[in-house]
């Protein structure tokens, strides 16, 4: 096994050393390389492949020059999230931006405000996508916004029954003071 291993690989070396480029061939890409790529950076032609080899100096350089484009765009790509990471900011320190970080927390209270009403608050089950939404109104009355959050999924009855429900929660939101008060909870 070993043997035949062994003579495989000698008869791949000599076939590559016969079958590979011709001298000609080779000082045709030595030319085509010192014209594309400039004589001072050709070291030499591979003699297998007839590629260009390069001198350690422009090869260096090379990696110099990714590096280089590396760095530029890292440095561009954080300068683009620090931008968006300040206007994201921005946008929540105003009365809008206040708002749609309310709906959030106003989500979790609606889900917390239909438990208490329910029977058997352990019992009951909330649909991960349908049935769900939210929407919120500025300035809807004295400059408080008007949250909507509407819930669905199952609860259990006093007879021990799953019964499907849907539930909407009303909230007057006043981003100038952070403060929220429940208008109505709808459970049908």
């Amino acid at each position: 096994m070993i043997k035949e291993i062994l003579v495989a690989g000698v008869v791949f070396a000599v076939g590559v050393n016969y079958f590979g480029p011709s001298d000609a061939e080779k000082k045709v890409a030595l030319a085509e390389c010192n014209a594309k790529y400039g004589a001072e950076n050709i070291d030499r032609v591979n003699r297998f492949s007839g590629s260009c080899m390069f001198t350690d100096e422009y090869e260096e350089a090379q990696k110099t020059a990714k590096q280089k484009a590396k760095d530029a765009a890292k440095a561009e790509k954080a300068l683009a999230e620090a931008k968006a990471k300040a206007e994201r900011e921005a946008f929540l320190k105003t009365p809008k931006g206040k708002t749609e970080t309310f709906v959030r927390q106003a989500s979790a209270q609606c889900r917390t405000d239909i438990r208490a009403r329910a029977k058997y608050p352990s019992k009951v089950d909330f649909n991960w996508l349908d049935g769900n939404n939210e929407r919120y109104w500025m300035d809807f009355k004295d400059g408080k916004s008007r949250v909507l959050i509407n819930k669905a999924g199952e609860m259990m009855n006093g007879l021990g029954m799953m019964v499907p429900f849907t539930a909407a929660c009303k909230y007057d939101y006043n981003p100038e003071t952070n403060k929220y008060s429940t208008v109505e909870i709808i459970i049908s």
